[in-house]
Order: structure tokens, then C-alpha cells, then sequence
């Protein structure tokens, strides 16, 4: 019985421990999103962008949108509570930067800077 009780208590405290862990991680990786997000301009190439992304150790770049969009994440958390950077490119300039949550393309987390909007949309065709 003290077995079961020892395993149960050592199992509690991992979890405290990778939880602590990784709100510490969390905040690392938003905190490098948000650098990243404050660094880039309409005059960033994507290699460029590339790089800094590959320089990091906890961000990750997805082209899947390519070529009018790329996203660069956060580690994935068990709550799918992770940031994403939304970059949007318009004529190979990037034109938007957007924080969301990994599972909601509309959701703004509290603690994310605004959207950056970068130059005039083109006017609508008449």
C-alpha cells in the first residue's frame, strides 16, 4: 500500500515539475514570437525570416499557406493553448502579422500585441 502511495506522490510531482517546466518554456517561446513579430517589416525577405526562425530554439516555420501565407508557432502544448505568428504576404512583402491560439485562427490571446497592418490595401476592382 505505501508502494501505491510513494508511485502516486512521485507521479504528482513530475507533473508539477513538467508543468512548472513548461509554463516557464510558455513564456520563453511567447516572449521570442513576440521579438521576432517586433522585427519583421514589409522589407523582410522571406530568407530572412527563415533564418530567424531557424536561429530560434523553440519557434517553428510552416509555409503551408505558401505563397500568400506562413505561420510560425510555439511548442505545442497539451491545451492547444500556443501562439501562433499569422504572417501574410501580399506581392512577396509581408503585409500582415497576427498573433492567434493554435486552435483558433480568430482567437487574440489577452497578452499579444495588436496586429500589424503594414501599407494600404489595393483599391477594389471597379
Amino acid at each position: 500500500m505505501r508502494r501505491i502511495h510513494g508511485s502516486i506522490l512521485a507521479g504528482s510531482l513530475a507533473v508539477l515539475v513538467i508543468g512548472a517546466s513548461n509554463c516557464s518554456s510558455d513564456s520563453q517561446a511567447r516572449s521570442e514570437l513576440v521579438t521576432l513579430r517586433n522585427a519583421l517589416t514589409p522589407s523582410t525577405t522571406r530568407p530572412e525570416l527563415e533564418r530567424l526562425v531557424t536561429a530560434s530554439k523553440t519557434l517553428f516555420l510552416s509555409k503551408s499557406g505558401e505563397p500568400k501565407e506562413w505561420s510560425v508557432g510555439t511548442p505545442l502544448r497539451w491545451d492547444a493553448r500556443n501562439w501562433v505568428l499569422w504572417i501574410e504576404f501580399r506581392e512577396d512583402r509581408i503585409s500582415t502579422l497576427k498573433i492567434r491560439l493554435y486552435d483558433s485562427r480568430t482567437m487574440h490571446p489577452e497578452e499579444a500585441p495588436p496586429d500589424l497592418v503594414f501599407g494600404s490595401p489595393p483599391p477594389a476592382p471597379r
